[in-house]
Order: structure tokens, then C-alpha cells, then sequence
């Protein structure tokens, strides 16, 4: 059986000596009687209890005696006490396959909410993507309301961001109701992605439709000094530069359309064939997509009034000190957790215990690390993999405990 790590297992014999020698460790099951299977919510905290919770036939949970204990991890309140004024939501299904024993297959997506600094304030296991989020959406709100936080202001999000009808409601707004003035956006690069499916050849095609910074964006003049096109400056310097020194603002609704639809045009005309002949996009495939696409140009406009970038430092080079910025824009922090996240669980299969316990643990320390990013630029411990394993190599290594502590 996979090893927990070992503050885990310290906090749990500390409290099983204070509450008894018959008790035992369980997850706890939120009830969702409109969704089958019912969705599995990794809660910040796990529950004591003295006797099995009953079971209905579908089985989901429909008591749990015990009293709560979020003292007994150290991740609980860590994990509980994240806010921020830009939220991202998004999913993923990777790691769902590591569920194992009676929760095996019980959940098909995970998603999860972060911040402008790369936390995560939530993750919620649930049978399919976008259902069954209502009781996370309450919780988040209900944990800014009881600590007097102000609501954030824009969440980003890969899909319903806005409703299909001239006059109706996205899922995402209808969800966080109680924040009036949340302005929820579509990420570009999910938005950018859904014209693949007119695509015939990627080689080509892809290289063009990947790079969005001529229709998408433009330089902020006060990044950038004097009479320069944008052309010299990638000549110039490289995208990385320009992405640390200089920010970005969306070009507005019309100018936007008008640079895709000519975009999509030139590909779709001769010139957007390949030595052979062959072309490159499917015309009515990809004139079907921009149809549908056409109504999300609103969706991926920088809200008015509201900055994006993060003044993280300076950097002085040639003698001229250079501002350093981090965008809060999109949800690729997003995309990074998720790409670790697997890590968090060691081997490949985990019980719905273990499996909460590997991921509250693996959630504080990348919360900590971002944390330590935005106040200090850097942080020390780059990897997320089993607390417990690191611990082992550093006693075989260096002849002393990870931590130290």
C-alpha cells in the first residue's frame, strides 16, 4: 500500500490516540441526488468516525456520523484561506484514472479554481465535465463572504462563457450568481484551439493559427518608445523578452473579427496551399467554425478598467532597467498544476483516502511555492512528488530529513 507522508501519519495517530482507539478514517461524500453517479468532492479536510456511513442503493453518502476535524492537517486551513481577484477554472481527466477500490470510476473530470498567482483555491472530482460544480461554486462563495474578502472581479474559463441566446445567462455566471459583477472570459488559447477542427493539414496550418499576437493582441505604447513596428521588434527581440518587459492589451471586438476572418480567408484561398497543391483548411468546415466561433470575440477582450499585469520586478540590461511583469490573464497556470498534478499521487492507483490525502498535501506545497514566487521571485523546491519519497532520498543522499523541522 502507498505510504502517506509522514506529518500526515503523525497527525493522524496524534488525533486517533485523543478520540479513541476504534476510530477510523473515512472521505466524506457531499450528497448530489440530481447527479448520477454522484460527484466526489475533495473537501479541505477529512472527517473522524466511529461507524460506516450509510448507503443508499445508487451509493452516495447519506449520513456521516462524526464531528469534523480540520485540525488534524496542517493543509486544511492553508488551502482554505486562498482568495484572489482573478479566478481561472478548468478541468482535466488524467489523474481520475488513478482512483482505485470502491471509488474506482466513480469520477471522470477534475476541476480545479486558481488565482492570479498560480494557487489553487479548489478541486473537485465530478462525474462529467461542467456538471455537478453548483456546490463548489457555493462553497467558494460562502468562503469569501465569511471572511469579509471582496469578490473577484473576472473568470477565466475554456468553455460556457457566455450563453448561446441574444439575452440569456452563461452556466458559469448562473453558478456564481452571488458575485454580481464577476465579468467571466473565454482563455484565448481554448478559444484559438477550436478552429483545428477545420484544419486538413496541421504541419502548415497550425503554425499559422498558433500564433494569435498579430489578431489578438497588441503592444501597450507605453511599453514600447518611438516609431516601431511590430515586425522590427520581433526581428529585435526575442518573444520571451518582450513577454517579461512589455504587456499586452486585446485590440477590441471589431478589429479582432476583421483579423481572423482575414486570416481564415488568406488560408482558405490559394495561398493557403502546400507545395502539392493540397489545401490546408476544409472551406466549409472551417467558415462553419467561425460562424459559431464569431459571437466569443466579446468573450476574450480584457475587461475595461481592470489591470492584468503583475509588476514582479526589474531587470537592468545595457544599462536601462526594465520593468518585469507577470500577466493574470488566461489560464495557463492552470494547465501547469494539472501537468504536475499526477505527480502529487505516487504509483498508479490510489483509495479515495490516500488519493485525498496525496492531493491536499501536494496542493500545499504548490500553493506555498507560488506563494513564494509572487512575494520573493523564486522559490527553493521545485518538485511534487511524494512528500515521503523526497524525504527518503534526502535521509540516503544527504544524511538528513527533507524537513528539518
Amino acid at each position: 500500500m502507498a505510504k502517506v507522508s509522514r506529518s500526515f501519519i503523525k497527525s493522524c495517530k496524534k488525533s486517533t490516540v485523543q478520540h479513541g482507539h476504534g476510530a477510523r478514517w473515512s472521505t466524506s461524500l457531499p450528497v448530489n441526488p440530481s447527479l448520477t453517479p454522484p460527484s466526489l468532492s475533495l473537501q479541505c479536510s477529512l472527517r473522524l468516525h466511529r461507524s460506516r456511513p450509510s448507503l443508499n442503493p445508487s451509493g452516495s453518502c447519506l449520513s456521516t456520523p462524526g464531528t469534523s476535524s480540520h485540525g488534524y492537517l496542517r493543509s486544511g486551513p492553508k488551502i482554505t484561506s486562498v482568495f484572489g481577484s482573478v479566478l481561472k477554472m478548468d478541468s482535466t481527466k488524467k489523474v481520475t484514472k488513478k482512483l482505485a477500490g470502491t471509488a474506482a470510476n466513480t469520477a471522470g473530470w477534475l476541476t480545479s479554481v486558481g488565482n492570479e498567482h498560480g494557487q489553487v483555491l479548489v478541486s473537485v472530482l465530478t462525474a462529467a465535465e461542467g456538471h455537478g460544480l453548483r456546490p463548489m461554486a457555493a462553497g467558494l462563495m460562502r468562503r469569501y463572504r465569511e471572511a469579509g474578502v471582496a469578490p473577484p472581479a473576472i473568470m477565466y474559463v475554456d468553455r460556457d462563457c457566455c450563453s448561446p441566446h441574444a439575452h440569456g445567462q452563461s452556466q458559469v455566471r448562473a453558478m456564481f450568481a452571488e458575485w454580481n459583477e464577476l465579468q467571466v472570459r473565454l482563455d484565448i488559447w481554448h478559444f484559438m484551439r477550436r478552429f483545428a477542427a477545420g484544419v486538413i493539414i496541421s504541419s502548415t496550418a497550425s503554425s499559422r493559427l498558433d500564433s494569435p499576437d498579430a489578431s489578438f493582441f497588441e503592444l501597450d505604447p507605453e511599453d514600447v518608445s518611438g516609431p516601431v513596428s511590430e515586425k522590427a521588434l520581433d526581428q529585435m527581440i526575442s518573444r520571451k523578452e518582450l513577454a517579461l518587459h512589455c504587456r499586452k492589451r486585446t485590440r477590441g471586438v471589431e478589429e479582432t473579427a476583421r483579423r481572423i476572418k482575414a486570416l481564415i480567408d488568406e488560408m482558405d484561398s490559394e495561398k493557403g496551399r502546400d507545395t502539392l497543391g493540397v489545401p490546408l483548411l476544409d472551406h466549409e468546415r472551417i467558415q462553419q467554425v467561425w460562424k459559431d466561433q464569431q459571437r466569443h470575440t466579446v468573450c476574450i477582450q480584457d475587461p475595461e478598467g481592470f489591470p492584468l499585469y503583475l509588476k514582479t520586478g526589474t531587470l537592468k540590461k545595457g544599462g536601462v532597467e526594465l520593468c518585469c511583469y507577470r500577466c493574470a490573464c488566461g489560464s495557463t497556470s492552470l494547465e501547469s498544476f494539472h501537468l504536475h498534478l499526477n505527480r502529487f499521487i505516487p504509483g498508479t492507483s490510489a483509495s479515495d483516502a490516500h488519493f485525498q490525502a496525496y492531493l491536499l498535501e501536494g496542493l500545499m506545497r504548490w500553493n506555498q511555492d507560488r506563494m513564494e514566487e509572487a512575494v520573493r521571485g523564486n522559490s527553493e523546491l521545485r518538485t511534487y512528488r511524494s512528500a515521503e519519497a523526497m524525504d527518503r532520498l534526502s535521509h540516503k543522499i544527504l544524511r538528513m530529513p527533507l524537513d528539518e523541522e
